[in-house]
């Protein structure tokens, strides 16, 4: 209601006006304490990392190499020059980022459970969590899915970042015309190499488990695999079993959640 009068208080004029506002209810997140960790790349326990050697400006330095064009005249090393007869600049390590992807599953008709208890919305509050997690390990977060659209967010590691994660997050449905596996077809591009890839899926999606198996296969990625219970959430849906990712030399770590467990305790150090 806004009340509007005269600057003496004469006289006096109430209108209702009708407002409303969108409101956006944030995933709950639970803390994870420590999850397995993996030994890909240079630099162990990091997830999925790797780095590459170029010429920059970077806290490690690498060595002495011979002057290129593209260096500039700021990092030419004149000792070396002088030793050399020849213009030498100072060669540091490039640190890769440590990225890592998290998907899950949007396909129509994958929602099981009824309520709060829901895969979706088990799969959401995971994946906000994992979100979280890595966020305050100082890794670069993307989330991937594929809803109505494809649901695509750069690699990012500030407060901004998380925010829209979030807010993704607690607007996501189960309303995708594709499969998981169609989906990470889809998506393939945006899952780097030699990084850290976290899916959420059904226990009883075989085919996205295989589709993981070859993305490990070619993109030489280490997995969390998250399998949601189907039978646990959905009392007609058939029990199934853990299927455990497996390609030679490749860093798995797997999850099994049922309905009602206890999520905080249930993502423990492998």
């Amino acid at each position: 209601m806004i009340i509007t009068s005269d600057p003496l208080g004469l006289f006096q004029k109430n209108k209702i006006i009708q407002l409303s506002s969108k409101l956006t209810v944030y995933p709950k997140v639970f803390k994870i304490r420590e999850l397995g960790t993996f030994n890909k790349g240079v630099v162990a326990p990091r997830y999925g990392s790797h780095t590459t050697r170029k010429s920059g400006d970077y806290e490690e330095f690498f060595g002495i190499r011979e002057y290129q064009q593209e260096d500039g005249l700021r990092k030419i090393h004149w000792p070396s020059s002088a030793r050399n007869n020849k213009l030498m600049v100072r060669h540091f390590e490039q640190t890769g980022a440590h990225s890592v992807t998290v998907m899950l599953d949007l396909k129509y008709g994958n929602n099981l459970g009824t309520g709060r208890e829901t895969t979706l919305e088990y799969a959401v509050k995971i994946a906000a969590s994992f979100t979280k997690y890595f966020l305050d390990q100082g890794f670069l977060v993307q989330l991937l899915a594929y809803g109505e659209k494809p649901i695509i967010t750069t690699f990012g590691k500030d407060p901004s970042h998380y925010s829209h994660i979030l807010e993704l997050l607690a607007q996501v449905e189960a309303n995708s015309p594709f499969s998981l596996t169609e989906a990470l077809g889809k998506l393939n591009y945006f899952i780097y190499p030699n990084s850290t890839f976290t899916i959420i899926r059904l226990d009883k999606d075989k085919d996205a488990a295989r589709a993981v198996e070859q993305l490990i296969y070619t993109k030489n990625i280490s997995v969390f695999d998250i399998q949601l219970a189907s039978s646990t959430f959905d009392a007609n849906a058939a029990r199934e079993s853990e299927y455990l990712l497996e390609v030679k030399g490749s860093e798995v770590i797997s999850y099994y959640i049922s309905c009602g467990d206890n999520l905080e305790y249930a993502f423990v150090r492998k």
